[in-house]
């Protein structure tokens, strides 16, 4: 059975994972800013597991949000260069929003309220989690899980144009990062889910990653969408399916 004390240590150690990935944002080594993201998707799903609404708690939240959202668009850019010919009209532009945003990024890892982020938020954490026993952990990671399956089947029931694929996109990843950082706590059977929604994930990631440069304009092949949404529509069938033999 899992115990508060493996999760304490499994959120220190993503804090120092953020840290390490952090400094190599800093040094510009390849893949960091992507590996930081990683960082912050896993202690962002597990966090507000923890914390209460108090003032301390919700003032937290709010940095690692928006430090998280600083770095969407220079990773944004970085994944659609990759997706570009070499001669693509559209680089030049690209490549100035990708520095323009690893430069937000940098002044946000260097700013003097970097080290007193990561040094409340592993009191903070230590706190929080003496304050918490581990029945109550348990019901609440449960229970948030089984809020995304219902809100993932909810969004699955409707119909799909680009702006509702990327609203399932948000909901797939919001429960896959959740069952791959606290599976221990959740029943076997939701488990089972990290499979598919990690093929949804990738899926419905190469759709909304066209659906950007197509309405940029930095592609005009529109008939090349259709197998990607054939794709996100098979993998987006197969999570239906097996949603509704976890709810039946």
């Amino acid at each position: 059975m899992p115990r508060k004390r493996q999760l304490k240590q499994q959120l220190h150690a993503l804090l120092d994972q953020i840290e390490v990935q952090r400094n190599g944002v800093l040094a510009a080594q390849p893949d960091a800013l992507h590996q930081l993201r990683i960082g912050l998707r896993g202690w962002r799903a597990l966090l507000p597991l923890v914390f209460r609404r108090r003032e301390t708690d919700l003032a937290l939240l709010q940095a690692w949000r928006s430090l998280a959202a600083l770095t969407g668009p220079a990773r944004d850019a970085e994944v659609q260069l990759t997706q570009l010919s070499d001669d693509h009209p559209a680089r030049p532009q690209i490549i100035q929003q990708r520095d323009t945003g690893y430069a937000v990024v940098r002044t946000a890892l260097s700013s003097v309220d970097w080290p007193v982020l990561l040094a409340a938020s592993h009191a903070w954490l230590d706190l929080s989690l003496a304050e918490r026993q581990r029945a109550v952990l348990r019901r609440r990671i449960r229970r948030r899980s089984q809020r995304l399956v219902q809100r993932l089947a909810d969004d699955l029931a409707h119909p799909r144009d680009a702006e509702h694929w990327h609203a399932l996109r948000l909901d797939v990843k919001r429960l896959r990062y959740l069952i791959e950082h606290a599976g221990r706590w959740l029943p076997k059977r939701q488990r089972k889910l990290h499979a598919a929604l990690k093929r949804a994930q990738s899926d419905l990631g190469d759709l909304h990653d066209y659906d950007v440069q197509f309405q940029a304009g930095w592609r005009d092949d529109a008939a090349h969408r259709a197998p990607l949404e054939q794709a996100a529509a098979a993998s987006a069938r197969q999570l239906t399916r097996q949603l509704a033999a976890l709810l039946d």
